[in-house]
């Protein structure tokens, strides 16, 4: 796929430019692609720039041609402008910016509705890491090396919540001079095949739910970094403003967690299915936040950040075990409470008792954290108790959620610094292995995948000295 530019790196196009439809006032000017911002610098006679900003609804779509081909962006809006005034000219010399949030490099599109696509393909930071297989096979002989190219079976996979094809799949290819030097590259990428043509936004909304699980499964802050749909006859390229910091980390080997391809290969149809239909997704979505932002965040938000997730997820995925009496029974009881004090409490103090009893016989926060934990696998329970009782375990999470979140009364078992550091990584592994529960990655795959590198089974188990005085 790509040798192109990525939606990390920055380049410029020169070229001229019209607003869609009006291709008989055409501006010179310089295209300028950043992380942060998509900018057309317009460079002319002020009459003809002028047109550009008379009414912002006309700048929706722009046209440009320049060497790349045609391009479209899209949501213009002007950013600043310079004129220049020269005595015996009767038009000034002006420069227009617009900035835009999204670009096309290869098509010319008249409006945003037109713009549809029969498939897309992706590529994404961390890829051929987690794929886990490189095409390029090289052996040393006596005499010199052997290059060789392995094949690699391309995976197709159904999602049914979708209506779409995720396929694996690599390009292959050569570069350079003949008879100077020859540089073999190889990239791998997923291609999206809905059922029928979608929108850019259908599948950026589909692509980021795929980037999120790879988040989970290399835990790694995962970049989508370069889009295109490519034919036979054309290519068309697409890029957005990000307004994230890139920065490409590598797949950290200190805690050692990496779920590759390759071991899930057999069961990725699977797998896809439950995620993207996955009833735990608000809290998938604060556990890959987390792995995003968790270098910028307050070792107190973390905790609060895993304590809510693991509430939201035993909620709805534990919706036969949540509540101390069947619904039924408790409807009886919470009527005969209410008609015996409904003549003698005051209007508002009856509603209130209403609103407070409709949630009263479901699991409260510190019960909840109790039955995740005995879901658990014994060793993995085990590891993340750090030697303490599961009562002890979501007494002491349950003191500090709730003081970290009303600021209440101070209690002696409030954490440390470094018992709040070994808590997030107990209450992230609790997380993490309820998650690949309900997509469907077994406890005993996970278990594998953490005694490869013993460093985060190690962390825990060394951080038992901490909570001595919790027991």
């Amino acid at each position: 796929m790509s040798k192109y530019p990525k939606m990390y790196d920055t380049f410029e196009y020169p070229g001229v430019w019209w607003i869609a439809g009006e291709e008989g006032n055409k501006v010179g000017g310089v295209l300028k692609f950043t992380v942060n911002d998509i900018l057309l610098e317009l460079n002319g006679e002020g009459i003809n720039i002028l047109n550009f900003r008379s009414d912002v609804q006309r700048l929706a779509v722009i046209h440009g041609n320049c060497l790349e081909g045609a391009i479209t962006l899209l949501d213009g809006f002007p950013h600043n402008q310079q004129t220049k005034y020269s005595t015996g000219k009767s038009n000034p010399h002006s420069i227009l910016t617009l900035s835009f949030t999204r670009l096309l490099i290869g098509e010319h599109y008249q409006n945003l509705q037109d713009i549809v696509f029969p498939e897309l393909s992706f590529e994404f930071s961390n890829f051929n890491e987690w794929i886990n297989f490189s095409p390029i096979e090289v052996e040393h002989l006596e005499k010199g090396i052997q290059i060789s190219v392995k094949t690699f079976e391309t995976v197709e996979s159904y999602v049914n919540d979708i209506n779409a094809k995720i396929t694996f799949t690599y390009t292959f290819g050569n570069s350079g001079e003949n008879f100077s030097y020859q540089q073999l590259y190889y990239k791998n990428f997923i291609t999206i095949q809905p059922d029928s043509p979608q929108s850019l936004e259908w599948y950026e909304k589909v692509a980021k739910k795929f980037k999120d699980l790879l988040s989970i499964l290399t835990d790694t802050n995962i970049f989508m970094e370069y889009v295109e749909h490519s034919t036979i006859e054309k290519r068309i390229r697409y890029y957005r403003t990000s307004f994230n910091d890139y920065m490409k980390v590598k797949i950290s080997p200190y805690r050692g967690f990496l779920i590759p391809f390759t071991m899930i290969k057999d069961d990725i149809e699977d797998i896809l299915n439950k995620w993207y239909s996955l009833n735990i997704n608000s809290s998938a979505l604060t556990y890959v936040n987390i792995i995003a932002n968790s270098k910028y965040m307050f070792v107190e938000d973390i905790f609060l950040g895993y304590s809510k997730a693991l509430e939201s997820a035993h909620r709805n995925s534990f919706s036969e075990n949540n509540k101390f009496v069947a619904e039924d029974v408790y409807n009886q009881i919470k009527g005969k409470m209410l008609s015996a004090i409904k003549i003698e409490a005051p209007g508002n103090l009856y509603n209130k008792l209403v609103s407070t009893l409709q949630y009263a016989n479901e699991f409260g926060f510190q019960r909840r954290i109790q039955e995740i934990i005995k879901s658990l696998d014994p060793k993995i329970k085990d590891i993340v108790l750090m030697g303490l009782e599961v009562r002890d375990f979501a007494d002491i999470v349950r003191i500090n959620r709730d003081y970290n979140t009303h600021f209440g009364e101070i209690s002696d078992k409030l954490f440390s610094p470094h018992q709040f550091m070994s808590i997030n990584e107990s209450l992230k592994l609790i997380m993490l292995n309820t998650i690949l529960r309900q997509i469907g990655i077994s406890d005993d795959l996970l278990w594998t995948i953490l005694n490869f590198n013993k460093n985060w089974i190690g962390y825990l188990n060394n951080s038992k000295e901490l909570f001595e005085n919790n027991k």
